[in-house]
């Protein structure tokens, strides 16, 4: 399974952190723990989704260093709920009806090692299956504000394999030109992007809602229509890298507003 991608804390105060990671396909959810960075026991938090990719975490000490893991998991809890015995393909197999296949095969059933093997070794009969298959850790190291709020505010993992092409240079707008009902967004270009994220508000710092990924990376230039006449809004963008079915994302853009014409 693939590690868990840009795990960090965009948020660190005196008491708690905030931690965020992009989101892995395929998967039922993510194992988080943390811990003191001096102490030997984890404190493991179950996320039962691969969606929520963002955790806060409080009770924290002032001053004090805390390391955080991450991984993904896949159950297997449901496997015995599965009718075997009901497939049709299962039942319909023409190798099973084949004589040529048993004729073949009958020699394994003549063999003395095969026939002394014993079948019914307590070993066997009380192995335990697992029941969740885990990723590798994405982890991080960190420490909180003191009392009097001096410290970092944010920290990145420290896997290397997790944190991806820091290389990627963010982008910025060339241009945010209003017309009629509609704003036109020119952007540089960013190497090594794969593609960009546009974002729009009818506020200056919040409530911004993705209106368009450009997949194309050589595309520079999107047109917003359907706005209302007289209203400002406010745009945002960021580059982004995909990999091996894994997205890494550039800082934000500084917003650019717009007056509807």
């Amino acid at each position: 399974m693939d590690l868990v991608m840009n795990f960090c804390a965009t948020k660190i105060t005196k008491n708690s952190v905030v931690l965020k990671w992009d989101k892995v396909e395929d998967v039922d959810g993510y194992e988080l723990s943390y811990k003191p960075a001096s102490a030997s026991k984890w404190k493991t938090i179950e996320i039962n989704s691969n969606k929520t990719v963002k955790k806060t975490i409080k009770k924290l000490k002032p001053n004090k260093k805390y390391t955080f893991r991450i991984r993904t998991y896949i159950s297997y809890e449901d496997w015995d709920d599965e009718d075997w015995e009901d497939d049709e393909d299962w039942e319909d197999d023409e190798d099973w009806e084949d004589e040529e296949y048993i004729e073949e095969d009958e020699e394994y059933y003549e063999d003395e090692d095969w026939e002394d093997e014993d079948w019914d070794d307590e070993d066997w009969e009380d192995e335990e299956w697992d029941e969740y298959d885990y990723s590798d850790y994405s982890k991080m190291t960190l420490k909180t504000l003191s009392k009097s709020g001096a410290g970092k505010t944010t920290a990145l993992s420290s896997t290397s394999e997790a944190v991806a092409h820091s290389s990627v240079k963010a982008t910025k707008f060339k241009s945010v030109k209003a017309g009629a009902k509609k704003v036109t967004l020119k952007w540089k270009k960013s190497a090594k992007a794969t593609g960009y994220e546009l974002y729009m508000s009818t506020k200056n710092k919040s409530g911004f809602k993705k209106i368009q990924t450009v997949k194309n990376k050589n595309k520079l230039k999107f047109v917003k229509k359907g706005l209302k006449s007289g209203k400002t809004y406010y745009f945002k963008i960021r580059a982004y890298v995909k990999e091996r079915g894994n997205y890494s994302y550039t800082k934000y853009s500084s917003v650019k507003k717009a007056k509807i014409k």
